[in-house]
């Protein structure tokens, strides 16, 4: 649920199943189709920004969700879905890769916390396979402490979200990297 002053985002034991997301950690190819269908779901207090989902525009990018939780993945979708984000989601590292390697995500929101190694390990991986440089990550957790984000940072994220997050901060951090992103894209 919300959390203080706009941020959203609590307890790991807050989680809740989430509709349409299958019980196995695949990547879960529910995709928006089309941004009509985004219209549909109600939009979330994003700071007030509007969306091209809410405006029938097309897709901002293609973000990869790599989150152990299923409640902070709807929360994540909440904000994401509605601005025009086409969102993807796996619990599980190596569906992650399979993802990255499949459906070229143009940026991946990373748990800390996550299965299998870890998110700070995934984040490692992915940098040192990223050639180019190009595909930003940003890392979310619960955790708020200074340690916490120094590490998140040395395993080469590009930005770090603590779980409860702002909402118009999050989609500010990212836009900005997806235009980091694309400028770089351009430049290859």
């Amino acid at each position: 649920g919300a959390g203080p002053a706009g941020k959203i985002g609590g307890a790991a034991g807050d989680a809740v199943p989430r509709a349409g997301v299958p019980p196995s950690a695949a990547v879960s190819r529910s995709i928006i189709a089309a941004p009509s269908e985004a219209r549909a779901l109600p939009p979330p207090n994003c700071g007030g920004i509007v969306g091209p989902a809410m405006t029938g525009a097309a897709s901002l990018g293609r973000i990869l969700v790599v989150e152990g939780s299923p409640r902070h993945a709807e929360l994540l979708d909440s904000c994401l879905i509605p601005m025009g984000y086409q969102v993807l989601h796996t619990r599980d590292p190596q569906d992650a890769w399979r993802s990255v390697e499949e459906d070229h995500p143009d940026l991946i929101i990373l748990d800390w916390a996550l299965p299998k190694g870890g998110g700070y390990r995934m984040c490692q991986s992915i940098k040192a396979h990223d050639a180019a440089g190009v595909l930003p990550v940003i890392m979310v957790t619960l955790r708020g402490d200074e340690a916490g984000k120094v590490k998140a940072l040395e395993a080469g994220t590009d930005d770090f979200i603590s779980m409860p997050f702002d909402r118009a901060e999050l989609l500010a951090r990212v836009g900005s990297l997806m235009r980091i992103g694309q400028k770089a894209g351009e430049v290859e």
